[in-house]
């Protein structure tokens, strides 16, 4: 919020229009995020999400959705929460370089974040064991260890 706040008070079109899009951004995408984290407990009756991996292969529907509302959060191309923040980006390289570096490495731990949550519900920690005894692994032990 101090990053909207700043582009709010640069005073130029640029900022407004970005904050603003990032407003509607957050408001849209973070409602769904909750949406989805309220149909997760439903369904487990658990509020430890250490404990809920694989749900991939049970609701592989609901995990391509909660996926597509990740990635809307840390801006992906299709989202409009690109445009606002690649505005912002430009609003504080005006001002300052050092403003725009920590912009993009605090936009990269969000990345990051989202896609470790995503991979430790929905892909980790899953092992299957075939008929003839081959242990298969899903693709989210190698991103989430």
């Amino acid at each position: 919020m101090g990053l909207l706040t700043g582009g709010l008070l640069s005073g130029t079109v640029l900022g407004l229009f970005s904050g603003f899009l990032i407003v509607l951004c957050h408001g849209l995408i973070s409602s769904l995020l909750f949406y989805f984290i309220g149909l997760i407990y439903s369904v487990s009756r658990s509020r430890v999400f250490a404990s809920l991996f694989g749900l991939m292969f049970a609701f592989p529907f609901f995990g391509y959705m909660f996926f597509t509302a990740l990635a809307g959060n840390f801006s992906v191309p299709p989202f409009l929460r690109l445009l606002a923040e690649l505005g912002l980006l430009a609003v504080y390289q005006r001002f300052s370089f050092s403003l725009a570096a920590v912009f993009g490495v605090l936009s990269y731990f969000c990345a990051i974040f989202s896609f470790y949550l995503f991979c430790s519900l929905f892909l980790g920690g899953v092992s299957v064991t075939t008929a003839r005894g081959t242990r298969v692994v899903s693709v989210g032990h190698y991103f989430c260890g």
